[in-house]
């Protein structure tokens, strides 16, 4: 068992390595306000959500029976938003939409799956709006 801790271990800082060296050598087109990224290694969660941004960085996008929607781009991760609930924390893809990541109680999982099925369109939007550099658009909350 000791043996698998220490490769898991190692594995962990490789992922986290390569991570640090992607978001450095492209920070310039993450965000509008690159200078100065905060970023950190989570090893809650996988490679599809490891780098986490500032609240500064993850703007909200939409907010519903407190899960709190985020959305930000970054160049070798897939179209994807965070969906935070409390302490839990889901990332969803946006094709095919489905949870890659995090965990978080069924019906938040549910809700936030139906949200994004009715708003499919306006996430694929603010992702490619997210690529640009843009501001985002507030998109309304599950009714």
């Amino acid at each position: 068992m000791h043996e698998n801790q220490t490769l898991a271990q190692g594995s962990s800082a490789l992922i986290k390595q390569a991570l640090e060296q992607a978001a450095l050598s492209s920070q310039s087109s993450l965000h509008p306000k690159s200078s100065g990224m905060n970023y950190s290694y989570s090893p809650q969660l996988s490679a599809h959500a490891a780098v986490q941004y500032d609240d500064t960085h993850l703007p909200i996008i939409s907010k519903f029976y407190g899960i709190i929607i985020r959305m930000f781009f970054h160049p070798t991760l897939n179209a994807r938003f965070h969906a935070l609930y409390g302490q839990w924390e889901l990332v969803v893809s946006l094709s095919p939409l489905k949870v890659l990541d995090g965990t978080a109680p069924e019906r938040v999982s549910e809700m936030v799956l139906e949200w994004a099925a009715d708003h499919h369109q306006e996430l694929m939007t603010n992702w490619e709006r997210c690529k640009k550099g843009m501001v985002l658009k507030r998109i309304p909350p599950l009714s």
